[in-house]
């Protein structure tokens, strides 16, 4: 007659069941020994172990999609980067005494004038050491212009005249 012992552990782990399964197997009555008995018992361990296994090896029932929204692409992100460079050289708090011109970009008293009348906005020159306000500002103008017209949203932005294509060569450099 055989004599098999059954341990059953069912441990559940973050919602993850794992089965362990303890096998004692004999031929013989307890207290007797018998040359096949530690074989025979651990193929039977091991096959049981494997079937509980892969029977809990199933993927875990997930109904949900997830959806990566991807970053925005600012075609204007290049040129306005440039003009920050020409302008300020990176100093936030950039002045032009000759032109009266503010902030990162270098707007100029006039500038501001027809931004403030075309949006209805009220900024004052002050305002303009806001990278934001600046950013803003510049913005507006070179969307008029449109992409990908980095020359004429370059040349707009300087102003006219034979400066402005040594203002362009300046930016090229930083693009």
């Amino acid at each position: 007659m055989n004599y098999i012992t059954f341990i059953l552990n069912i441990v559940i782990v973050k919602e993850l069941s794992v089965s362990i399964l303890f096998i004692e197997y004999s031929d013989q009555p307890e207290g007797t020994l018998n040359q096949h008995e530690p074989k025979t018992a651990m193929r039977i361990l091991l096959v049981i172990f494997f079937s509980l296994l892969t029977a809990g090896a199933a993927a875990p029932d997930l109904n949900v999609i997830f959806i990566v929204k991807p970053d925005p692409i600012n075609a204007y992100e290049r040129i306005l980067m440039a003009v920050f460079h020409v302008e300020c050289n990176g100093n936030l708090k950039a002045y032009n005494q000759l032109e009266e011109a503010k902030g990162p970009l270098q707007i100029r008293p006039i500038r501001l004038l027809d931004y403030n009348l075309r949006t209805g906005n009220k900024y004052l020159l002050d305002d303009c050491y806001d990278f934001n306000i600046s950013k803003k500002i510049f913005m507006y103008y070179a969307l008029k212009t449109g992409y990908p017209n980095y020359e004429v949203i370059a040349k707009n932005w300087n102003g006219s005249g034979k400066m402005t294509s040594d203002y362009w060569e300046k930016i090229k450099l930083e693009l």
